[in-house]
């Protein structure tokens, strides 16, 4: 393991993860993190396969990864996906908001993904009007991601807006580029595949 570097590591944990290895690729991570301390991704890494193993331990690797580099809008943003997978409302909304300052100029893909999860966030906190807007703008932004459309469609059936739901289901049929999650609640609502 020490001979390998921290790039090699990150490319084996990727082939473990691809392969469904969670346990070998949590050991690999886990002592990588000794091996490389001071290495963000690996330790953003190891939170993530924390995050499925060991959920209560996941959390100071977010703190250690985003303080070795407070200064990367994607780690950033990974982290607040997993605080809030955490239910960490309030941190997550705090890594979206310092994500949002520190975005690239022109990563407009990595700008909707964080304005879904504050829209996420939002819906959990019970700002309806602040989440369904996050919601719409990613799908006016990039009608070809199917996971918006979903995003939405899910927002309006919780919120007892049927109708609303299939309708933009039938628009997400029609304009993402892959549709099989999309078919599959259009189904689940007894809305017609095609128009």
């Amino acid at each position: 393991m020490t001979s390998l570097s921290a790039s090699e590591i990150i490319t084996r944990s990727h082939g473990l993860l691809a392969a469904g290895q969670d346990a070998e690729n949590l050991a690999l991570l886990e002592e990588a993190v000794r091996s490389f301390p001071a290495d963000a991704e690996i330790r953003i890494m190891l939170a993530s396969a924390l995050l499925r193993a060991r959920p209560s331990e996941a959390r100071e690797q977010i703190a250690e990864a985003i303080a070795l580099d407070v200064d990367d809008a994607r780690r950033v943003t990974r982290a607040a996906t997993m605080l809030f997978d955490l239910g960490e409302i309030d941190a997550a909304r705090q890594y979206v908001a310092h994500a949002m300052r520190i975005l690239p100029p022109n990563d407009a893909i990595l700008e909707v993904e964080l304005t879904v999860l504050g829209g996420e966030i939002a819906a959990v906190l019970g700002e309806d009007e602040v989440a369904e807007e996050a919601f719409r703008a990613a799908v006016e932004g990039f009608p070809e991601v199917e996971h918006f459309w979903v995003t939405l469609a899910e927002f309006l059936v919780v919120k007892a807006r049927i109708e609303e739901a299939r309708s933009v289901l039938g628009a997400g049929l029609i304009q993402a580029s892959g549709t099989e999650k999309l078919e599959h609640l259009m189904r689940s609502l007894g809305g017609p595949l095609h128009e």
